[in-house]
């Protein structure tokens, strides 16, 4: 049992973790990715928690109730320690690993699985969810203002077009791999 007391929820986390890395794989990879997790979430949980807490350990940089204008940055940068995990979680060996970031540094971009379908879809999206809310609230209602064969014929004109973008170059899943 890993306990549940206070003071060793630091270690039952990273424990957790490695366990996790475990899971999901024999390989050093996925070991490498759960330590890695296991270490953030120890540092986010250090730094993140209050000193007004008589008990807590923490430096209390940052609040998780309310708006705080130091949110922000964490948020960001929690999003870019994740990513980069991925990294690691999908890289076969350190060596491709450390390749992803080389390619990195030296700026030549290569995106493989980039057609251009994919990327107009993206910018699409991107477009739609960065649109003010009264153009979208005017697509809206523009939709539904049309007779149901055209939202039938668009949608089907949509769904057409994601199921061609879609079944191309299908990865098997992750987990049947092993």
């Amino acid at each position: 049992s890993l306990g549940g007391n206070r003071s060793l929820v630091l270690r039952n986390l990273f424990v957790t973790m490695f366990l996790a890395g475990l899971w999901h794989g024999a390989g050093l990879m996925f070991i490498g990715w759960g330590i890695y997790h296991g270490f953030f979430l120890i540092l986010e949980r250090y730094l993140g928690q209050g000193k007004a807490d008589g008990n807590a350990p923490g430096l209390g940089l940052g609040s998780t109730e309310g708006f705080s204008w130091t949110r922000i940055p964490r948020q960001i940068l929690t999003l870019h320690l994740v990513l980069l995990g991925w990294v690691l979680f999908r890289s076969h060996n350190l060596d491709q690993f450390m390749e992803f970031f080389s390619t990195i540094g030296n700026m030549k971009w290569a995106i493989p699985n980039a057609k251009p379908m994919y990327i107009a879809v993206v910018v699409l999206a991107y477009m739609y969810h960065l649109s003010p809310v009264a153009w979208r609230e005017k697509a809206a209602d523009l939709w539904n203002r049309q007779k149901l064969a055209v939202q039938i014929a668009l949608t089907f004109v949509l769904l057409t077009g994601l199921y061609q973008i879609s079944v191309q170059d299908v990865q098997p899943f992750i987990y049947f791999q092993f």
